[in-house]
């Protein structure tokens, strides 16, 4: 069982959202994952450009909230997830665990996975705060940020979301 049931959306989300939709909506949307890493790289160099001469933006406020709104969404995942990994990996093994659907089997894991990928394209907002407070933008942080949702976006839908007999 789930900690956050008390909390009434994310009730709501644990309840309602309907897993095989969900493998249904990322089936026809999967191009999304490679039109967000385009328009991420347009931004992120025409964002330098465009600040070149212009004074950095006083984002401390926005910042801080964007960070406590995700840390706030990954403390909800967690609290959803590591229960019920915790409880597999006790009872089946990490055999078990690692290589079968837990998500087809226990559904909120599958749904808390596909959010995790989804935020993984929020996340992506972090480059913006680094662009426009024109603090230092390393190849590592860009590179992380894409090598994280390309690697998600497809694996949240394979091994969480699909029964091992609809996987190629």
């Amino acid at each position: 069982m789930s900690l956050l049931l008390p909390i009434p959306v994310l009730r709501y989300i644990e309840t309602h959202v309907d897993p095989p939709r969900v493998v249904v909506h990322q089936n026809k949307t999967w191009s999304v994952c490679l039109y967000a890493t385009a328009i991420y790289l347009l931004l992120v160099f025409q964002g330098q450009r465009w600040m070149r001469h212009r004074k950095p933006f006083k984002l401390r406020r926005p910042l801080f909230l964007w960070n406590v709104g995700l840390t706030v969404f990954s403390i909800f995942g967690a609290s959803s997830i590591v229960p019920c990994v915790l409880h597999s990996l006790y009872y089946y093994g990490v055999d078990y665990t690692v290589c079968h659907s837990i998500g087809t089997i226990v559904p909120r894991i599958g749904i808390w996975c596909y959010l995790f990928g989804l935020s993984k394209l929020v996340e992506l907002g972090d480059t913006a705060f680094i662009v426009l407070r024109k603090t230092p933008l390393s190849f590592l942080h860009c590179r992380s940020h894409l090598q994280w949702y390309e690697l998600l976006c497809p694996l949240a839908h394979v091994l969480l979301l699909c029964p091992e007999s609809q996987r190629n």
